[in-house]
């Protein structure tokens, strides 16, 4: 049996922004309220790369399989775990290994925590005051799914983060096998079949889920 540990992505990250044809792009999910800002290129992760028909995900996907592990990185693109700076993220790996600790973002899904990411402005967050970041539930995308590839029956899957993200994880992990068990702090928690839910004990209203991470690789949840 091995624990796998899926974290929400923070809006706190690192400016990695990547370039294309000496252009820097920042990801969003609606360009087009992002008015006529000169220096990048906006775009949303699953839109073509002008003049191609390839999509900026596919060509990430391609650039994170060439370029992982190998030392070369042109682009200094960063692993998922390192673009976000709140330390918890490292702390996961450290405690239960790269290969067993992933990140779900509005922005590209459920991706392995040494998946080399870019800079992206995207989230589900209801707080998010500015339009740009805002991913909509009815926005078309083709989230990256790196836990189906890696999961046995009698694997145990842990999920941390706040409820605008359980859709998008409900939808990436409903048909996998495992157990799955997610932690929250509502009185009343959102119950969907197949998963077990434990909730966590805090007076923290916002950002919880980074104490709730702490006491898990502490052994104090287990």
């Amino acid at each position: 049996m091995t624990e796998k540990v899926v974290f929400q992505c923070s809006s706190r990250k690192h400016e990695n922004l990547w370039t294309y044809e000496g252009q820097r792009i920042e990801f969003v999910a609606q360009p087009e309220q992002c008015g006529g800002s000169t220096g990048f290129l906006y775009s949303r992760p699953d839109d073509l790369i002008p003049n191609t028909n390839k999509t900026w995900r596919r060509e990430l996907e391609d650039y994170s399989r060439r370029h992982s592990g190998t030392g070369d990185n042109p682009d200094d693109l960063l692993k998922a775990w390192e673009l976000y700076k709140p330390k918890e993220y490292g702390l996961l790996v450290s405690r239960f290994g790269y290969k067993n600790v992933f990140i779900l973002s509005a922005g590209w899904g459920l991706t392995r925590s040494d998946f080399l990411l870019p800079h992206y402005d995207i989230t589900f967050s209801r707080r998010a005051k500015e339009a740009y970041k805002k991913r909509k539930k009815t926005d078309t995308y083709s989230d990256f799914n790196h836990l189906a590839k890696d999961i046995e029956q009698s694997d145990t899957i842990y999920f941390f983060g706040c409820n605008d993200y359980l859709p998008l994880y409900y939808h990436l992990t409903r048909d996998l096998p495992g157990t799955k068990i997610i932690f929250h702090k509502s009185e009343k928690p959102p119950q969907e079949r197949g998963y077990k839910y434990c909730k966590y004990v805090t007076t923290q209203s916002q950002n919880w889920h980074y104490p709730c991470v702490r006491d898990f690789i502490d052994g104090k949840l287990r």
